[in-house]
């Protein structure tokens, strides 16, 4: 039972995680620069207000799976508004609510089944 929620853990904290890491290799997930930044620094803030940055592994965290699902849900950036200078609506992060809620489904324990 143990190791499977240390499983179902890494699995929630690779959603944020592969996110940053896709920042720090370059493969921007968004459109232009000050939005990678502005998405970048917002998502470092949150996980840094959960306790989840710097990156922790799954023996670190002691919240329940559902309690760390419901922590990534929130650190969804949102969308940037439109300003007259720039339209932002492909540059919010936008997937990490649903990859929580996914992660969760997906989830066995074998003991419970």
């Amino acid at each position: 039972m143990l190791q499977a929620r240390q499983i179902a853990i890494q699995k929630l904290l690779d959603i944020p995680y592969q996110r940053i890491d896709r920042y720090h290799n370059s493969a921007s997930p968004v459109r232009s620069d000050d939005c990678t930044t502005l998405t970048y620094s917002e998502l470092i803030r949150k996980l840094e207000k959960i306790h989840l940055f710097p990156k922790r592994d799954s023996v670190q965290v002691l919240s329940s799976v559902d309690e760390l699902a419901e922590q990534i849900q929130w650190t969804d950036t949102h969308f940037l508004t439109e300003d007259s200078y720039n339209n932002h609506i492909f540059c919010g992060v936008y997937d990490l609510t649903h990859s929580a809620i996914e992660a969760v489904k997906g989830i066995s324990f074998p003991a419970l089944d």
